[in-house]
C-alpha cells in the first residue's frame, strides 16, 4: 500500500496528464481568422485535490475546436494518455467518460454552455490512490481554422504536451515547497524531489514566514514539523545560517520565545539545531536589549524581555506625564504598557533573578536546554 504522500503524489501526476490534455490543442498555437470552420476557445482549467494545502495555478490556453463538437474542446491529440467515451449532448450540457493510462485513472466531465460564446464544466477523476477534480471554463474569442489531426504534427504534438507537462508540474512543485510539504517534497511519486524544489524548500523552511509556518503548524502533520523539516535542510545552502541568524534580531527571537514550550516544541528543537545553551541565548537577549534601549524602533520587545533597560527608558520617558503629553512622542505606547504592567503588579527590575541562568529561566520558563 501507497504512503499518504505517494497517494498524494500520484493524484497530483494524474491531474497534470489531465489537464495538459484538456488544454493542449493539436499543433502550433491557434490563430484568429475571419471565417473559419471552428471556433477559437479560451480555455481555463484549474486543479485541486482534497486535502492538498496549496493551489495548483489555473491553466490557460487557446484552443481550436469543430463548431460541432464531438470531443470535449482541446481534448484532441493521440498521445494523450485519455480517452473519450459516451460524449453526448442534450440541451445546454454536454457529457462524457474518460480513462487514462500511466497512471490508470477514470473519471467523467460536463460542459454547460452558459451562452453561445461561453462554457463552464468540471471533470472528476478517480485512481486508487484518490479523487482530483478539475474546473473548466471557456470564452469563445473569434473563429479559426479546425483541422483534423494528421500524423506528420503528432512529433510536434507531443513535444508540446511535455513541454506542458513540465511546466503544470513545476508550478505544482513550487507551490508543495513554499507550503512546507516534506512528505511530498521528499516523495518519488509526486515527481519533485528534485535539487531546484529542494533548495526553495529550504530557502522557505529558513524564512521568518516559513518559521513562523512551522511554528504555527506544532505537531499537526507528523512527518512535516519543524524537526523533520531542519533535518531535510540541515546540509542544504545556507539553510542553518539563515534559519539560526533569527535569533539575532527583536523579531526572531520574539517568534521564539512567544512560541509553545515543551520537550519537543519549536523553542526547544530550534535550541537545538542552532546549538544555543540558555547562556547563549540569554547573553544574545542582552544584546537586543541593549539595542533595543538605544533607540525607539524596538520599544515592544524592550518592554516585554528588559525589564531592567526598560525601567530606566521609562524613567527617563513616561515618568511625570500624563496619557496627552506621552501621546505626543514615540514613546507613547511603550508609557501606556509600561504603566499597565506596573499596575498589574509586574516584578520591578531590581526584584528579578540576576544570574543568566536564573534570567533565562524566568523568559523562557527552561524550556532551552541547560
Amino acid at each position: 500500500m501507497r504512503s499518504p504522500s505517494a497517494r498524494a503524489g500520484m493524484c497530483l501526476t494524474i491531474a497534470l496528464v489531465v489537464s495538459a490534455c484538456l488544454a493542449a490543442a493539436a499543433g502550433s498555437k491557434p490563430a484568429a481568422v475571419a471565417h473559419g470552420n471552428g471556433d477559437l476557445w479560451a480555455v481555463t482549467s484549474q486543479i485541486s485535490m482534497p486535502g492538498m494545502p496549496m493551489n495548483i495555478p489555473a491553466q490557460k490556453q487557446d484552443v481550436c475546436a469543430p463548431k460541432d463538437w464531438k470531443e470535449p474542446p482541446g481534448a484532441q491529440n493521440p498521445q494523450q494518455n485519455c480517452q473519450i467515451s459516451d460524449f453526448k449532448t442534450v440541451g445546454s450540457k454536454t457529457t462524457w467518460n474518460m480513462k487514462c493510462t500511466s497512471p490508470d485513472s477514470t473519471g467523467s466531465g460536463e460542459i454547460t454552455r452558459t451562452s453561445p460564446t461561453s462554457y463552464k464544466g468540471s471533470i472528476t477523476m478517480t485512481s486508487s490512490d484518490g479523487t482530483i477534480d478539475i474546473k473548466l471554463s471557456g470564452e469563445r474569442v473569434a473563429d479559426c481554422n479546425y483541422v483534423e489531426t494528421d500524423p506528420q504534427a503528432t512529433e510536434a504534438m507531443s513535444k508540446k504536451l511535455d513541454a506542458d507537462l513540465a511546466k503544470m508540474q513545476a508550478e505544482g512543485c513550487k507551490g508543495m515547497a513554499e507550503a512546507l510539504m516534506l512528505e511530498l517534497v521528499k516523495s518519488e511519486g509526486a515527481g519533485c524531489n528534485d535539487a531546484a524544489t529542494r533548495d526553495l524548500f529550504c530557502k522557505t523552511v529558513a524564512s521568518s514566514e516559513g518559521t513562523k509556518a512551522l511554528i504555527a503548524r506544532g505537531s499537526s502533520m507528523p512527518g512535516s514539523g519543524m524537526k523533520d523539516c531542519l533535518d531535510f535542510c540541515a546540509g542544504t545552502g545556507k539553510t542553518k545560517e539563515t534559519f539560526c541568524g533569527q535569533f539575532h534580531t527583536t523579531a526572531g527571537f520574539d517568534l521564539f520565545a512567544s512560541s509553545a514550550t515543551g520537550p519537543d516544541s519549536p523553542q526547544a528543537t530550534a535550541a537545538a539545531f542552532c546549538g544555543l545553551s540558555a547562556g547563549d541565548l540569554d547573553t544574545e537577549k542582552q544584546k537586543l536589549c541593549k539595542m533595543a534601549a538605544s533607540g525607539t524602533s524596538e520599544l515592544d520587545f524592550l518592554g516585554k524581555y528588559c525589564p531592567d533597560e526598560a525601567k530606566v527608558v521609562a524613567e527617563k520617558e513616561c515618568a511625570g506625564r500624563n496619557f496627552t503629553a506621552a501621546g505626543a512622542t514615540p514613546y507613547a505606547r511603550f508609557c501606556v504598557t509600561y504603566a499597565s504592567q506596573m499596575t498589574a503588579g509586574a516584578q520591578p527590575a531590581e526584584d528579578a533573578p540576576k544570574s543568566k541562568k536564573d534570567k533565562t529561566k524566568k523568559f523562557f520558563k527552561g524550556v532551552w536546554p541547560h
